[in-house]
């Protein structure tokens, strides 16, 4: 089981645990106002046409895999045949129904390796071949709201009872 977010959340409010609840709350709201306002800063300066910089890197990573792979077309643009050269292990790729037979294609929504070797060729336009989610657009809507900062403690209304 893999708990990254957890381990990251962790990291970035370390210095949050002994503080009272309130401070807290300002606290964590500033932690993530300043992060989404990174996000939002690191991201207007991509293309906003295409896929984010993670995804862009490991398709090129997959890119400079593909001799470890013999590719076959059986119907070009279309099907294709990709075989491990070490373990003879065979895939089918359906590039009209974003299929492989290892099933990463479908479950990510993001070309896997026997993809990339397939599509290679074709110089194609990765972002048609992704799930929408991994779009630059995409990441920009998710981070496009802002967080209000809370006001300081003295400004709040008390109310007595």
């Amino acid at each position: 089981m893999n708990n990254n977010f957890s381990e990251s959340f962790n990291s970035m409010a370390s210095n949050m645990r002994d503080k009272p609840i309130i401070q807290l709350g300002m606290m964590y709201g500033q932690l993530v106002m300043g992060l989404l306002f990174k996000r939002r800063e690191e991201s207007a300066k991509w293309n906003e046409n295409g896929l984010v910089p993670a995804a862009v890197k490991l398709i090129n990573k997959m890119l400079d895999l593909v001799g470890k792979f013999d590719t076959e077309g059986s119907v070009v643009g279309q099907v294709y045949l990709v075989t491990n050269v070490i373990t003879k292990k065979i895939f089918t790729v359906n590039i009209i129904d974003k299929q492989c037979t290892c099933l990463q294609w479908q479950l990510r929504g993001f070309p896997c390796q026997h993809v990339v070797c397939a599509l290679k060729l074709l110089r194609p336009n990765w972002k048609d071949y992704c799930a929408p989610y991994y779009s630059v657009e995409y990441y920009r809507t998710t981070y496009a709201n802002a967080v209000t900062p809370l006001e300081d403690i003295t400004e709040w209304l008390w109310e007595d009872k």
